[in-house]
């Protein structure tokens, strides 16, 4: 019916709508057959009589039966016609019969009109093309069919391929392993650990032994396997996997963001960015701190910071307003001088191998200097190289006549010097920094803890009398207020913990086991949103340094110049790869086939 032009009537298979019948109207009608009309009250004539159902197949005087399939039905005029009169009769005029035409009523005389009708040579003429046209579009049928049938088993063995391609991305993936060598080319030497799987999966696998063999032999252009692929099913896995997370998050409603930054290896400032939220899709209800993406910062002033978070969030199709908290790291300042490479901002071990510079590598440098002019004819090293000899026995002379004097005089002093300095610049500076980052921490956890610390156990609200719930209630409702608008009503969650705090009795119930008891009771609203909010809120931002971690694995030195949305597709397969088990790979496939149709490159 879809290809029947716009002018084809809804119901086109009843006969008093073939006015205007073309090509593909009757080749449709063919194809399907008469539409007969049987479980329907046939309506009454002036004379009482109707149209029976006796009519399509009359019984003949030897007691058999005989199915007039030509006969049809019209419920809209109450008429009935011959199907391959109408059909055929009007392109060629070889029926002159009402059944072929207007079609006929006169039910007290219908069954001898129909008798007459399918004896008629014109009747017979246009049963003969009927079962011709019937029988070539049987065989044009047949052949269509088996066409199909090919084109099925040849999607389904790219869908197969496209299967096993995505489980190997997937576990180089979620392992932090390099995806490509050397060479990008099957079966080739250093050819990386993607190719190296797919030709031991070939070993095992008919769909990739066939794959395979279609390759070496040239029968495809397009073996999906090149880096292109590659990056593409990778954004497309990660893509989904954003997708489930965001659609978690906006049923949660409540959300914070967890942020650090650090430097990668190419020197390129990485902000880490985390959502934080309550399941409560999943049963039991979970609390979840989800990776999204590492945010390239250009613009490292915190307004820079700022406006990178502020449009990422509303990039992401998240509503801010919905933003119940922040876990941000704060940043150590850098020791000023004494280093000859610049300092981590986020891990105190690295400091240490900044100065081992001073202490190992500098006698390698004159050295290798040294070494570099006896091989040099350049005029330029060697006069850098006989001025830093000069310089070099000028000192030595330098120290061997000053070193009595410094054995005597100075070197208790410098001594003294150097411990007091290290005390002074290093020791307390360090010291400083904990006691104020430890103060600033416990002064949130206080505040934290004046907010919400009434809803922390049922052994604390139950230690509570009415007017000091109350209270805490009317506080955190105007504490959760924007805009004149809160998150709950403080008298209506005082009600509902009165009653809380009476079905929660287990003392060292944890705050999730509260939540899942208000979720399963169903009778708590506002209780539900303050659990949740205080739940929402981080309290460290553990998970950004754990990101970071991966951020070292993925791109490193050898990895130093990838794209920015491949290091965070292979960061989210890495960190978030417990979220790969609930991908639907029918639909990656399908959007992968939807991208084919733009004509990428796919070798």
């Amino acid at each position: 019916m879809n290809e029947i032009n716009n002018s084809t009537p809804i119901n086109i298979y009843d006969p008093s709508q073939w006015t205007n019948i073309d090509t593909k109207l009757r080749d449709l009608l063919v194809e399907n057959g008469p539409i007969r009309i049987i479980d329907t009250n046939f309506p009454n004539d002036t004379f009482s009589r109707h149209f029976s159902t006796t009519h399509y197949i009359p019984k003949l005087v030897n007691g058999e039966r005989h199915d007039r399939r030509w006969l049809v039905y019209s419920k809209y005029l109450d008429k009935v016609f011959c199907f391959c009169c109408k059909l055929f009769s009007l392109s060629s005029g070889t029926c002159s019969s009402k059944l072929a035409s207007e079609g006929s009523n006169d039910w007290r005389n219908i069954s001898t009109k129909l008798k007459t009708h399918e004896t008629t040579n014109e009747h017979i003429i246009n049963m003969a093309a009927w079962i011709d046209l019937e029988i070539r579009l049987q065989k044009d049928k047949t052949i269509d069919k088996d066409v199909q049938e090919q084109i099925n088993r040849y999607r389904e063995h790219w869908k197969n391929v496209l299967s096993r391609i995505i489980v190997v991305i997937k576990t180089l993936g979620k392992n932090n392993l390099a995806f490509r060598g050397k060479h990008e080319k099957i079966y080739q030497e250093n050819n990386g650990n993607f190719l190296s799987l797919i030709e031991m999966i070939s070993e095992f696998d008919p769909v990739m032994q066939e794959h395979i063999r279609r390759i070496k032999h040239d029968e495809i252009h397009s073996h999906y396997l090149g880096h292109r692929i590659q990056n593409e099913l990778i954004n497309l896995l990660t893509s989904e996997i954003k997708n489930k997370i965001i659609k978690k998050i906006i049923e949660a409603k409540y959300f914070s963001i967890i942020l650090d930054c650090t430097p990668d290896t190419s020197h390129q400032e990485q902000m880490s960015f985390i959502l934080r939220s309550v399941d409560i899709s999943a049963t039991p209800i979970k609390i979840n701190e989800y990776f999204l993406e590492f945010l390239k910062v250009d613009d490292t002033s915190g307004k820079g910071r700022f406006k990178v978070i502020i449009d990422e969030i509303k990039n992401i199709g998240l509503d801010i307003d919905n933003l119940r908290g922040q876990g941000w790291k704060v940043l150590k300042d850098s020791v000023p001088s004494l280093t000859l490479k610049s300092l981590s901002q986020t891990r105190w071990e690295s400091r240490i191998e900044s100065i081992k510079a001073i202490r190992f590598q500098t006698p390698k440098i004159r050295d290798a200097l040294l070494k570099l002019v006896e091989i040099s004819d350049d005029p330029k090293t060697k006069k850098i190289a006989f001025e830093m000899n000069i310089e070099s026995e000028y000192r030595k002379k330098r120290v061997i006549s000053r070193k009595k004097f410094f054995d005597e005089n100075v070197a208790n002093e410098i001594s003294k010097s150097l411990e007091e300095s290290f005390r002074v610049d290093y020791f307390l500076y360090i010291v400083d920094k904990a006691i104020v980052s430890l103060q600033n921490r416990f002064e949130q956890f206080e505040a934290y803890e004046n907010i919400f610390g009434f809803l922390f156990s049922g052994k604390k609200l139950r230690s509570l009398n009415d007017g000091n719930l109350k209270t805490h209630c009317l506080n955190l409702e105007f504490f959760l207020k924007h805009n004149n608008q809160s998150d709950i009503d403080g008298l209506d969650l005082f009600s509902e913990l009165k009653v809380l705090r009476e079905i929660v009795q287990v003392e060292d119930n944890s705050l999730i086991d509260i939540l899942n008891q208000i979720k399963r009771l169903d009778s708590f609203p506002n209780a539900y949103i303050a659990y949740r909010i205080m739940l929402t809120i981080p309290v460290t931002v553990a998970s950004a340094e754990r990101s970071f971690s991966k951020l070292k694995l993925i791109k490193h030195l050898l990895r130093s110049t990838m794209s920015q949305e491949r290091l965070n597709g292979l960061a989210i397969l890495s960190i978030e790869k417990d979220l790969l088990g609930e991908i639907d790979y029918k639909k990656i496939i399908s959007n992968f086939a939807s991208k084919k149709a733009r004509k990428i490159d796919f070798k």
